[in-house]
């Protein structure tokens, strides 16, 4: 199966058949390969299920002890607000794991992202393991800035509300503004860097900050549909808030991430990949000249390095900042 499959890809790159763009990569990969996106949703519920189970009891628990406060008409008052934020901090400190397993999840779907945009074969259950292997800890770092982000903001909403002041409010939601529109957009370029080259996590997030505010815009979409479906789990109706955040996960997700990774491919190669021309445009058509080498290269994806930044010159694996000028 998997020799025919490299035949496939082979032969498609005789016909001259690959996108020339990543613009035109994305309607190829919907058109082509939507069903690997409909796994890739799959499996993102999947690592989901914790979060959501987690907020599936938190909302209940909260309910009822609203109700036990405000049970004959009372109105809650200070002492009851500080029950409420102790119970929210509670189950917020239970979804540490419960983000981390999600990222851990998002560890492997990058590596089935990066071997289907580069054109290899990509064999979803196989390629989740060896990302998760690869990339682990990297991704469940990174997801302590959501969990510490989203224990604060609560902390702060209800502390605020408990002592009626009007600056712990604006705390928390300037929190979320500084996650959202300027810790994700590094965040999440520093995770495809780190898909993709080998090399330490400061290193990749200096390079990913040059490269995701010199193009802000398109990089921060990601973040904002992020925080949004976030926040549809404060949509009052519990069961309502879960079925919209599920249907986003399974569907909207893993093509918002597919344009997403497109996004960082093409930036990489106009930024970094010239210094690497093994995965320089890699997965697009390329001239008739470089056809022998690009099959070469799609023959043995497995046994093929990726580029080990920590052993480059300084000067070839930092961007070139005058490109970013």
């Amino acid at each position: 199966m998997a020799k025919k499959s490299l035949k496939g890809a082979i032969k498609n790159l005789d016909r001259g058949d690959l996108p020339t763009t990543r613009k035109e990569q994305f309607s190829d990969i919907m058109r082509n390969n939507f069903r690997k996106l409909v796994a890739i949703g799959f499996i993102l519920f999947i690592f989901s299920i914790p979060f959501i189970v987690v907020y599936i009891l938190k909302s209940f628990y909260i309910s009822s002890l609203v109700s036990s406060l405000t049970e004959g008409g009372a109105d809650i008052d200070a002492d009851g607000f500080m029950q409420i934020c102790s119970m929210a901090n509670i189950f917020n400190l239970i979804q540490v794991p419960a983000i981390a397993i999600f990222f851990l999840g998002l560890s492997g779907v990058a590596k089935i992202y990066k071997e289907l945009c580069w054109g290899n074969p990509t064999f979803i259950s196989q390629q989740l393991f060896k990302g998760i292997k690869e990339n682990w800890l990297t991704y469940v770092l990174s997801s302590l800035y959501f969990s510490i982000s989203l224990f604060l903001f609560d902390f702060l909403f209800y502390l605020g509300t408990a002592s009626q002041s009007t600056l712990l409010p604006i705390l928390a939601v300037l929190i979320v503004v500084v996650l959202v529109f300027v810790l994700m957009p590094i965040i999440f370029v520093s995770l495809a860097l780190s898909s993709v080259y080998k090399d330490k996590y400061l290193h990749h997030f200096k390079n990913a900050a040059m490269i995701s505010y010199k193009h802000y815009l398109p990089f921060v979409l990601f973040p904002i549909i992020l925080a949004g479906t976030y926040f549809l789990l404060y949509i009052p109706n519990i069961v309502f808030a879960c079925i919209a955040i599920i249907l986003v996960i399974l569907y909207l997700l893993p093509i918002v991430l597919l344009a997403h990774h497109l996004y960082n491919l093409h930036q990489f190669d106009k930024y970094i990949n010239n210094n690497y021309p093994t995965i320089l445009n890699k997965g697009l058509s390329k001239k008739k000249e470089e056809v022998d080498k690009s099959i070469g290269a799609i023959k043995a994806p497995d046994n093929e390095k990726m580029p080990d930044v920590n052993k480059s010159q300084k000067e070839n694996n930092d961007i070139n900042k005058d490109k970013l000028d």
